[in-house]
């Protein structure tokens, strides 16, 4: 048998099997199974949110999962904390005076459910909670004199985890750590420019 018969003998083997329904039929239910289930990575350090009818269908833990693209939504969230840097930060003392404050706040979700919710309701959370951040910094040092502000920054410390815990009860996050860098008077010239 010549090489070119051996081709003809299985291009007509495979035109048998193109022309078979079983064959499509088999092939439509794999490729109908392609495209109704998905696979949903889910690395160290993350959980995943799976959505469905708008109602959280189930939380995914590390591994691959199976969802159904067509009908799930799928939101992935980083369980690491998050650094939110306060730089240059011009607040006033309750006796008034001005300070300039730089400050590292770490904020690391805790329950990703609620985590889930305040996204769906909030556009950009990243930068809420930098805002909630400066506002808990602000509120902090206003309950604060000079005097206190600048030789126990621990108090500012503290002011802010306790501002900030209630303003992110309801994102699902928590506090987990704040670094006050340093505190020092503000210049005249940028007192006048924050009246």
């Amino acid at each position: 048998m010549t090489g070119a018969s051996m081709i003809g003998l299985a291009l007509g083997g495979l035109g048998a099997w193109l022309t078979n329904p079983l064959v499509w039929g088999l092939a439509l239910l794999v490729g109908s199974g392609v495209l109704f289930v998905g696979g949903t990575p889910v690395r160290n350090a993350e959980r995943a949110v799976v959505w469905r009818s708008g109602e959280i269908d189930r939380i995914l833990d590390t591994g691959m999962h199976l969802t159904v693209p067509l009908l799930d939504g799928v939101a992935v969230f980083d369980m690491r904390s998050h650094l939110f840097e306060l730089r240059d930060q011009q607040v006033t003392t309750a006796d008034g005076r001005s300070l300039s404050v730089d400050a590292d706040v770490y904020v690391r979700i805790e329950d990703v459910e609620r985590a889930a919710r305040a996204r769906r309701s909030h556009t950009d959370d990243d930068q809420e909670i930098d805002v909630l951040a400066a506002e808990a910094l602000e509120r902090t040092v206003a309950d604060l004199d000079a005097s206190e502000a600048t030789v126990e920054p621990q108090k500012i410390v503290v002011g802010i985890c306790e501002h900030l815990e209630r303003a992110l009860a309801d994102r699902g996050r928590v506090v987990d750590d704040v670094d006050v860098i340093d505190v020092t008077e503000a210049s005249p010239a940028a007192s006048i420019g924050t009246a």
